[in-house]
This record gives structure tokens, C-alpha cells and sequence, in this order.
């Protein structure tokens, strides 16, 4: 229990970080809704288009993705019953909170 609280702590104070972990990382990071509810959405996934690289949203819908700074492409955000969203790692810089629409 003490390590969710903190775990949970942890990703609220950075959950609207960014910031370099060494020269040639950027930590991204925010938050996941549903754009109708302005719920938070768990298990979405995370990932820079074209690489490996992926995430999931936990329980409140944080996120936190590491990102080579050479990388300049989009970000995926895609869950079952949504429809996918791509915005440019550019725009996740200020863009701390994304919504998906709800596929019907």
C-alpha cells in the first residue's frame, strides 16, 4: 500500500513534467480523458509512431514515455472502443492533457 501511494505520488508531481533524464532523453508525460466524460482512461496506449517505443496509462490515465530528442515524429494514442489520436511530440510539449472520442 505505501508503495502505490507513493507510486501515485510520484506520477502526479510529474505528470505535467517534462524534462531531460540525460543529453539525448526527454521524459513526456500528462494525462488521458475521455472527451465526452472528461474521465480519466486507463490502459490506453502510448507510443511514438514508426519505433518500439509504448506505454499504457495507469489507473488515472497518466502517462510518462521517454523520447530520444532526435525523435521529432507523432505520438499514438489508441485504446479499444476509441478512436486513435496522433499529435506531434512537438505539441506534447505544451499539450499535457489529450481526449479520445468515443467510437460508437
Amino acid at each position: 500500500m505505501k508503495k502505490q501511494v507513493i507510486l501515485l505520488l510520484v506520477l502526479f508531481i510529474s505528470s505535467f513534467t517534462l524534462f531531460a533524464t540525460d543529453d539525448n532523453k526527454l521524459v513526456l508525460s500528462g494525462k488521458v480523458n475521455d472527451q465526452h466524460t472528461r474521465e480519466s482512461l486507463t490502459g490506453v496506449k502510448v507510443s511514438i509512431e514508426g519505433t518500439s517505443i509504448s506505454t499504457y496509462t495507469d489507473l488515472n490515465g497518466n502517462y510518462v514515455l521517454f523520447v530520444p530528442r532526435s525523435l521529432m515524429g507523432k505520438i499514438v494514442f489508441s485504446s479499444i472502443s476509441y478512436a486513435e489520436n496522433k499529435i506531434d511530440i512537438k505539441t506534447a510539449l505544451t499539450s499535457k492533457e489529450i481526449n479520445l472520442i468515443p467510437t460508437e
